[in-house]
């Protein structure tokens, strides 16, 4: 699974990379460090942070 996620060479993988790479730096002002937690992690909501999207 690590492999899939962060080293495999298929078509636009590193481009899409690159691209969350960039976002991260210009909304954090540090360097993203992709791991597979990292990656797992990303759809857990913190208790609190809800927003309604039909508002």
């Amino acid at each position: 699974m690590n492999h899939i996620l962060t080293t495999c060479d298929a078509p636009g993988q590193s481009e899409i990379w690159d691209l969350a790479q960039q976002l991260w730096k210009q909304k954090s002002g540090s360097d993203l460090v992709i791991t597979k937690g990292i990656i797992m992690s990303c759809s857990i909501q913190l208790p609190g942070t809800h927003r309604s999207l039909t508002k």
